[in-house]
C-alpha cells in the first residue's frame, strides 16, 4: 500500500482527538448523573444505618450501610467513566412498562415455590433500603465487571459478548442466596440473567441513571407491591 501522505495522517490525529474529546464529554456526563445518585443513596443510607434490621445486614455485610454506600460511589464514579455508553433519549414509560412484565415470572416462582416471610424489608423502610441497595448491586454486579472488561481488552466501547460477565455476576449470586442448585434458585437465576441482560442494554444506549431507574421501578413492583400482597396471601 502507498505510504501515509501528510494529508491522512492530519486526519487521523484529527480523528484521535475528536474521539479522545467525545470520550471525556460523555464521562463527565456519565460521572454527573452517577454523583447525584450516589448523593441519594448515601442519605438513604443513614436511615438504614440508624434503624438496623437483619435483612439490611444481610445485604451490607458487617459494614455500616453509609460506608458500604460510600466506598461503592468511590469506585463507582472511576468505574463508570471507564465504559462508553449511548445517549439516547430514556423512553422513560416503556421502561416501566418492561419492569412490569419482569415482575411475573418471580411472582410465578414465589407461588409455585413460595419465598421466605422476610423477603423484603418492611414498609416504610422499604423506601430507603431499596434505592441504596440498588445502588451498590449496580456498583458491584454492573459497573465493576464492566470496568474489568474495558481494562482487560483496552477499550472503552466494549463489544456485545464483553458484558457477559456482568450479566452473570447478579445472577450467580442471587441463585446462591436463594438456595444454590434448587429448582428455586435456578428459576431465580434464569430470570435475574434475563433482567440483569435487559439492564446492561439499557445502560449501553441510555447510560447509568437509566439502567438504575429500571432496576427501581422492577423494585417497586417486586418488592413493594407484591411484596406486600403476599404477606396477606402466604402468612
Amino acid at each position: 500500500p502507498p505510504p501515509p501522505t501528510p494529508t491522512s495522517r492530519c486526519s487521523s490525529a484529527a480523528s484521535d482527538v475528536y474521539k479522545r474529546q467525545e470520550f471525556l464529554f460523555r464521562a463527565i456526563e456519565a460521572r454527573s448523573g452517577f454523583l447525584g445518585v450516589w448523593a441519594l443513596a448515601i442519605l438513604l443510607s443513614l436511615i438504614l444505618w440508624a434503624v438496623p434490621l437483619d435483612l439490611f445486614q444481610r445485604a451490607f455485610g458487617p459494614v455500616p450501610p453509609p460506608l458500604a454506600i460510600l466506598l461503592a460511589g468511590v469506585a463507582g464514579f472511576f468505574l463508570v467513566g471507564r465504559v462508553s455508553h449511548g445517549r439516547r433519549p430514556v423512553p422513560w414509560g416503556r421502561l416501566l412498562a418492561i419492569a412490569a412484565v419482569f415482575l411475573l415470572p418471580p411472582v410465578a416462582i414465589d407461588l409455585a415455590i413460595p419465598f421466605a416471610d422476610d423477603l423484603n424489608a418492611p414498609f416504610p423502610l422499604a423506601l430507603a433500603f431499596y434505592p441504596a441497595a440498588g445502588f451498590l448491586a449496580e456498583v458491584v454486579f454492573h459497573l465493576l465487571p464492566l470496568a474489568v472488561m474495558a481494562i482487560v481488552l483496552r477499550q472503552t466501547e466494549l463489544p456485545v459478548w464483553a458484558f457477559v460477565p456482568a450479566v452473570l455476576a447478579e445472577p450467580v449470586f442471587q441463585a446462591a442466596a436463594s438456595g444454590g442448585f434448587t429448582a428455586q434458585g435456578m428459576l431465580v437465576a434464569i430470570h435475574v440473567t434475563l433482567f440483569s441482560g435487559v439492564q446492561l442494554w439499557v445502560f449501553r444506549r441510555h447510560g447509568f441513571v437509566a439502567m438504575y431507574v429500571f432496576r427501581l421501578f422492577y423494585y417497586a413492583f417486586w418488592h413493594l407491591l407484591w411484596g406486600t400482597l403476599r404477606l396477606t396471601l402466604f402468612f
